[in-house]
């Protein structure tokens, strides 16, 4: 079976090479023909003794490096948190697990009641005054 889709796979590619070989040939000489023009057209400018603008050597530039593998660097960074199996490799690593049903609010444990001691009274005299008063 894989003899045969492997045929089949190579009649496809043919085919595929077969249509886009005149797009090819059409993409190829307009880059050509671009590359050119902007070779002639830096060359005019040259003779005459004037400057490409910044932006246009700088966009050509890119562009170029780019495609010959010079282009800027670009990082990506993929993270992938899946908190589940991170707690069931924990659990694994562990080798402890507590089975435990939860406990109702009527199984809780109430806190234990304090009792304060009561107040002794004060002896019974006279009370003091706040302010002494001056004679």
């Amino acid at each position: 079976m894989k003899e045969l889709i492997a045929i089949y796979m190579e009649k496809v590619e043919e085919r595929d090479a077969e249509a886009f070989d005149p797009y090819l040939e059409v993409k190829a000489a307009n880059m050509l023909a671009a590359e050119r023009h902007i070779a002639d057209h830096i060359a005019e400018l040259d003779e005459a003794g004037e400057l490409l603008p910044v932006k246009t050597a700088l966009a050509i530039s890119a562009d170029g490096a780019d495609r010959l593998g010079y282009g800027k660097k670009q990082t990506n960074l993929n993270v992938n948190v899946d908190f589940g199996k991170a707690l069931e490799k924990a659990i694994a690593r562990s080798g402890k697990v507590i089975n435990h049903s939860p406990a109702g609010p009527a199984s809780r444990p109430q806190p234990a009641q304090r009792h304060l001691p009561t107040p002794t009274p004060a002896p019974a005299s006279a009370p003091r005054p706040l302010i002494a008063r001056r004679a």
